[in-house]
């Protein structure tokens, strides 16, 4: 799941406090007189200017001292309330979220070239890509990786490689919750792993779901315990080995501290998780043949290869959205049972065909997040307040290929896979855009459009 329980660090590192500046003394030019009482005028003229001088340097020197003290504070604060997270930043130390990422991963970071030369399965062993985007249970809203897919998703556990996508120092790496996080029932592998890679100081890597770990690794870091994290610093080549997976996809995020993403209208919504805002592409960030290769291999058929997460538009219905009162992506809805994602919304094109569009709510029937593709033609680009309220006919997903055959994953990958709505309605959803960045929302399961004339009571507010 892209959301994580918090993990418990076994070590941490302390934020080095800045020194403060010494005041400059001051350049004096006198030209002295021959006459001794000028002298000792201007000597203690000068004496008593100076020590003002001195006293006022030291009090405006303390004051900047007690503010970088308080600013430490509230970094080492901000780390401790987030560990086991990950977030994404600039490369100065300061408190806001989008920079704890880089506080707390930055250490085993090397300002150096970063190139993308290795896909992160050897060849021969890639199967294909699905890029981000993909809804999926929990992952009510577009998930901030891609899948790398195995050759044979039948094969044992611990059979395939995961290597390095490029140069750079692995500084953390986790342990993975016992149990799944999600509404299906989902068994966990006997060894499961989150792994933390700084390329450079403006790109890392998160690898999830990283089963066996290579010996290099497992080295320093031993056995962990679920949900307990370690950091470290292991410089590693590009195609150096990580660790193994067997038929089971992997996931791998792609962050650029210093971009961040302009399809989120309200960023801080994503505070828990707020490396999310500067997850790009990971393949865009390769060339020549094994870009093409890696491209070749991805479910979509048009750029962006990798996917695209964040839709929002001002305004317009497309895009994320989250109950009112929730509090953003984390949630603070004490009634969900721990489903932080219930009160989550998006309406968003699919994934791999963004012709076709899909909505994703974290509590359509039962306390169980579902998936819907919206048969017949929408835009909800398109959709604004002058609108009106749109119905929505809603059915489940089934992804085909060119020939017209169902995919499912388990066949030889073919360019060209394309969902389709599947089966009968479940129901109808109606939605109206309002003023502020807000709209309202009704589900009708076992509806139709047909069926649905008006909002009732039971209608909710959602905002971004």
């Amino acid at each position: 799941m892209e959301h994580q329980p918090p993990v418990e660090e076994t070590s941490t590192q302390p934020v080095e406090q800045p020194k403060a500046p010494e005041a400059e003394k001051p350049v004096v030019s006198l030209k002295i007189s021959k006459k001794p009482l000028i002298i000792g005028g201007v000597i203690a003229l000068l004496l008593i200017a100076g020590g003002v001088f001195a006293f006022t340097s030291r009090g405006n020197n303390s004051e900047k001292d007690k503010g970088k003290e308080q600013i430490s504070e509230q970094e080492r604060e901000a780390i401790e309330r987030d560990k086991g997270r990950s977030t994404t930043p600039e490369t100065t130390a300061d408190t806001t979220s989008e920079n704890r990422f880089f506080a707390e991963n930055s250490e085993g970071c090397v300002e150096q070239d970063a190139s993308f030369t290795s896909a992160p399965l050897p060849e021969g062993q890639l199967g294909w890509i699905e890029p981000m985007g993909k809804v999926l249970d929990g992952h009510v809203t577009p998930t901030d990786h891609v899948y790398v897919h195995p050759l044979n998703s039948r094969a044992a556990d611990n059979t395939y490689d995961v290597v390095m996508p490029a140069k750079g120092t692995v500084v953390a790496i986790s342990a993975m919750p016992a149990s799944y996080v999600g509404d299906r029932q989902q068994e966990t592998a006997v060894e499961d792993h989150r792994l933390v890679i700084a390329h450079n100081c403006q790109y890392f890597s998160i690898f999830i779901h990283v089963h066996k770990l290579s010996p290099a690794l497992s080295a320093v870091v031993g056995k962990l315990d679920p949900s307990t994290s370690k950091k470290v610093s292991i410089p590693l080549e590009a195609g150096a080995k990580l660790g193994m997976v067997g038929g089971s996809a992997f996931d791998w995020s792609l962050i650029d501290t210093k971009t961040t993403l302009t399809g989120f209208i309200s960023p801080e919504l994503y505070d828990g998780e707020p490396w999310k805002i500067h997850a790009i592409d990971p393949l865009s960030l390769y060339s020549g043949a094994v870009k093409t290769k890696l491209e070749a291999l991805s479910m979509r058929s048009a750029a962006p290869f990798g996917g695209k997460i964040d839709n929002d538009k001002a305004g317009a219905l497309v895009g994320n959205w989250f109950r009112e009162g929730t509090g953003g992506y984390s949630s603070n809805n004490k009634d969900s049972s721990g489903r932080y994602w219930d009160g989550h919304l998006s309406v968003a094109p699919d994934y791999v065909d963004d012709s076709s569009t899909v909505v994703s709510i974290g509590n359509w029937t039962n306390d169980t997040a579902a998936q819907y593709i919206v048969k017949g033609s929408a835009d909800p680009s398109a959709v604004t307040k002058a609108t009106g309220p749109v119905k929505y006919e809603l059915a489940a997903i089934s992804y085909v290929q060119p020939s017209g055959a169902e995919w499912t994953g388990n066949e030889k990958f073919v360019k060209g896979v394309k969902p389709i709505a599947k089966g009968a309605s479940v129901g109808t959803i109606m939605m109206e855009v309002l003023d502020g960045e807000k709209i309202k929302v009704e589900k009708f399961p076992g509806k139709t459009p047909a069926q649905v004339t008006a909002f009732t009571s039971a209608a909710q507010t959602y905002e971004r």
